[in-house]
């Protein structure tokens, strides 16, 4: 072997050594950044250590994973609106609750993830509304401050009946296909 052909292997041998102490360097500093990131969002390091528990933990979110790295609920906030939202292990939405400066909602979902019932309540009242599986309105009991109606629906998110209690005055109305009163009794 030549001093030429030599020097080249050397300088190879050289390059391949400054490559694998960068991704060296590059590997360790991200692990250190990694432990600070843990650190710095699980908190105080020795009081987990201690098993001691950190009295408060802020964040923008949390995520709740399963046995199986599935997400399985979210607690963030979604344009200044506090959201929790529990999730089927297919990662479907089950339980959604959420607050804002009018009021508050509970949404439940079936196993596809569709709305069955939402239970709310905002300045002009509260409601409960009831979903087919289509997505559809089927039951509307909503209670305000002049009294309370049930309106229910057909298959296609028409109303069919209303009954209500307004002021302490009864009524009843029937309804056609159309959403038209083919009856109606103050």
């Amino acid at each position: 072997m030549t001093t030429e052909e030599r020097l080249e292997k050397l300088e190879r041998e050289m390059s391949w050594a400054k490559r694998r102490n960068r991704c060296l360097l590059l590997g360790i500093l991200l692990a250190v950044g990694m432990w600070i990131g843990f650190v710095g969002f699980t908190g105080d390091a020795e009081a987990q250590v201690r098993g001691q528990v950190p009295k408060t933990i802020f964040a923008r979110a949390f995520v709740l994973m399963d046995e199986k790295d599935r997400t399985r609920a979210v607690l963030h906030m979604t344009a200044g609106v506090p959201s929790l939202t529990l999730l089927h292990e297919k990662g479907t939405s089950s339980v959604s609750l959420t607050s804002d400066k009018d009021g508050a909602s509970l949404c439940l979902f079936d196993k596809k993830g569709k709305p069955r019932a939402v239970l709310a309540t905002d300045k002009q009242g509260t409601g409960l509304n009831f979903y087919n599986d289509k997505g559809k309105v089927r039951t509307i009991l909503r209670l305000t401050k002049d009294g309370t109606t049930l309106s229910l629906y057909d298959e296609y998110g028409q109303p069919r009946v209303g009954v209500g209690l307004i002021a302490d005055k009864p009524s009843m109305y029937l309804y056609d296909s159309r959403g038209r009163t083919i009856w109606g009794a103050p």
